[in-house]
């Protein structure tokens, strides 16, 4: 399937990259089970991305339940196998500031060696950080944020 998007490239591959995974996922729980789990899954899937050509907030909720959807059906092959099959990590980054495109990708190859695979982030925005982000990747969290900084440094000055 070919996605459009008005996003730009690196959204259209990633959508096409979703759909794909979502794609093997639903064939693999077929095999599994002998008969079509994730059919309608992988449709909520499809029209989640078909939206996603639409820009603003209805784009970002219709990649939001893509990523979703594909969480349900990894967890369910995971349920049914046994075995983790996670496809890629998701990490949820928050900033103070919307990341870009530039960063996302500077920071997804940057925590590619951490896990070993493949980073999907999640952003937030949260002025309250100041600056710098927090991360989160599953039950290990990573603090730069200026906010946090600034308790350390208050902290330490008052002794504690």
């Amino acid at each position: 399937m070919k996605v459009t998007s008005i996003a730009g490239e690196a959204t259209t591959k990633a959508l096409e990259d979703v759909i794909s995974t979502a794609q093997k996922i639903q064939e693999e729980l077929s095999r599994l089970t002998g008969k079509s789990m994730a059919v309608e899954t992988v449709a909520e899937v499809t029209t989640a991305v078909e939206l996603t050509s639409v820009a603003g907030e209805a784009s970002t909720k219709a990649l939001e339940d893509v990523i979703s959807t594909a969480q349900k059906i990894q967890e369910e092959l995971s349920r049914l196998t046994g075995k983790s099959m996670a496809v890629e990590t998701v990490a949820e980054v928050t900033t103070a500031v919307e990341l870009t495109g530039e960063l996302s990708k500077k920071l997804q190859d940057e925590l590619l060696p951490l896990t070993g695979e493949r980073v999907l982030l999640r952003p937030n925005v949260d002025e309250s950080i100041l600056g710098g982000m927090i991360i989160r990747l599953g039950d290990k969290v990573i603090d730069c944020s200026v906010r946090y900084q600034l308790e350390q440094m208050r902290k330490k000055l008052a002794g504690k």
